[in-house]
């Protein structure tokens, strides 16, 4: 400041400088609140960049587990499928699908909340006949599907009796063999 005071122009139009002075201190405060504004609106959009990055991981975890869960369901269910005997035509093999079915569940270690999901997916289009008679709460029972499964396709007595009189022991199979044939289809 006492350079200013002492210069030529100071001496000759004091109010002048003072007033180019303050315009000046008034210019370089502005700047400084501009630049403060510029940093926090530089600081704000780094935080929202963060937080969207967040929700997009978030996004991106969730979708993978869902698609994990979905293929691994898919999966599951191929792997079942394999395992277990074909859907029955006559109404005698059920109990044995059944009890495959429930090898491979226990092979496969499948929770109760995907059995029933995938018995109806095993089915296919016979499942259409059957969720006729289920409520939307029991199409997660796998219990109450199987036993509606089985009363819709249960066997006449007449036509077990039938399959009974035809059943014969076959050369290549033993004993033990025809005899677990048979406890089995008419269980």
């Amino acid at each position: 400041m006492d350079l200013i005071k002492n210069c030529d122009r100071y001496k000759n139009d004091p109010d002048s400088v003072h007033e180019l002075a303050n315009l000046i201190i008034e210019e370089r405060k502005y700047e400084e609140s501009q630049q403060l504004e510029l940093e926090k609106i530089r600081e704000k959009s780094k935080l929202d960049l963060k937080i969207a990055r967040i929700r997009a991981n978030d996004k991106d975890n969730n979708t993978e587990v869902n698609c994990n869960d979905s293929s691994s369901l898919d999966s599951l269910i191929k792997s079942i499928r394999t395992l277990t005997v074909k859907i029955p035509d006559k109404p005698e093999g059920w109990s044995f699908f059944f009890l495959s079915l429930e090898r491979a569940f226990a092979a496969k270690s499948v929770t109760d909340k995907f059995k029933s999901e995938i018995l109806l997916n095993l089915l296919g289009e016979k499942a259409a006949n059957i969720i006729i008679y289920l409520k939307d709460e029991d199409l997660k029972n796998y219990d109450k599907i199987k036993s509606i499964i089985l009363q819709e396709f249960e066997p006449t007595p007449q036509s077990r009796l039938e399959n009974f009189k035809k059943a014969t022991w076959q050369n290549c199979e033993s004993h033990v063999q025809f005899a677990s044939r048979l406890t089995t289809n008419w269980e």
